[in-house]
């Protein structure tokens, strides 16, 4: 998986696109809320429905990954998939069949402010 979108890809593979985030800041710490939009991009689009199969069980495979664990340590306080579609996705003008997340990250650090 990458987060650094290349030109052209090969799947099966993943990549996560950051999408938008915000700051609460207050007394020595800062939390934080980060929205992901995490790509699996199967295969390129060909026969739909073996492939819409075989994501559907790709699918509870993915999003089963924060389900026992949420807290990955270090400042990530939580990280939970809030939303799934399954169905064609594009990549560089190619169809592929493919899932997309939105994942929810929560982050705390500690955070010291100055004049």
């Amino acid at each position: 998986s990458t987060a650094d979108a290349p030109g052209n890809i090969v799947a099966p593979c993943v990549i996560v696109f950051p999408e938008s985030g915000t700051f609460e800041p207050g007394s020595g710490t800062r939390i934080g809320g980060s929205d992901f939009l995490v790509r699996f991009y199967f295969e390129k689009a060909a026969d739909l429905p073996r492939q819409l199969t075989a994501l559907r069980k790709w699918l509870t495979v993915l999003v089963d990954q924060h389900l026992l664990s949420v807290q990955l340590g270090g400042t990530v306080a939580s990280c939970r998939t809030m939303r799934w579609s399954v169905g064609l996705l594009e990549y560089g003008d190619q169809p592929y069949a493919g899932i997309e997340l939105g994942v929810h990250v929560v982050t705390s650090e500690s955070w010291a402010p100055t004049a």
